[in-house]
């Protein structure tokens, strides 16, 4: 759906047009993110395992899509499975989703005009529901909702690319929404040896249930360059 947005009211009002229509009826177009530069909206599709790129126009406030692709390697058929999530890195040379049923990330390279061509897929925990990447860049973090576990990686500053280097291992089962990662210093060079970071859940990250009884919906991860430990 697309809406107009009155600053004085709050209100909000059908835009025209006021659906942007998927591509066909398997879509099921499930989050979106623009490329810091705000010219470009990338959609991944739950059931269509694809991603859409949008050019935004800012006088109409309307999305038009021009790109249309595949977030799963070429030649890999398999019943069922589902995308998640799509997030851009900061510098917005890269787009990222989640697959879950492959249970991996896909990266993409950004062209200038916003086009996406895929580099990788990396393997994480299995049904990858959310992930997020730090504010500066240099991590992805994504927690498996199946598997009860978070896979660390390092981006690589040239290409983009994830290495992981860690891997947690939860406590207790939870249902797994969304997380995100906010550095309290954002240059290691310039840091102590160890960071703190917390990682808020958007929407419950401990589900109601037996043995769950006191456990907070928030956690804090301690990390160094070579390594990552937490407790949810």
């Amino acid at each position: 759906s697309q809406f107009r947005f009155d600053t004085e009211t709050g209100l909000l009002t059908e835009n025209e047009p006021a659906v942007l229509l998927p591509p066909d009826d398997d879509t099921g177009p499930r989050h979106i993110c623009f490329r810091p530069a705000g010219d470009v909206a990338y959609i991944i599709n739950e059931q269509g395992k694809t991603v859409s790129a949008h050019r935004y126009d800012a006088d109409t406030g309307t999305l038009e899509r021009f790109q249309h692709l595949s977030t799963l390697p070429e030649g890999w058929e398999q019943e069922g499975g589902s995308t998640a999530h799509v997030e851009v890195h900061p510098n917005g040379r890269w787009a990222y989703g989640s697959n879950r049923g492959h249970d991996s990330i896909v990266g993409f390279n950004i062209a200038d005009d916003g086009s996406l061509t895929p580099f990788g897929h990396y393997p994480v925990p299995a049904s990858p529901r959310s992930f997020n990447i730090d504010p500066s860049g240099r991590f992805l973090y994504c927690a498996g909702e199946a598997a009860d576990r978070m896979k660390c990686f390092r981006v690589d500053p040239d290409s983009g690319a994830l290495e992981a280097f860690d891997e947690l291992a939860q406590d207790a089962p939870f249902e797994y929404y969304g997380i995100m990662a906010h550095s309290r210093a954002l240059e290691m060079r310039d840091a102590a040896p160890k960071q703190e970071v917390v990682a808020d859940a958007i929407g419950p990250l401990v589900s109601p249930g037996e043995g769950r009884e006191g456990l907070e919906p928030s956690g804090t991860i301690l990390w160094s360059p070579d390594t990552i430990t937490g407790r949810f």
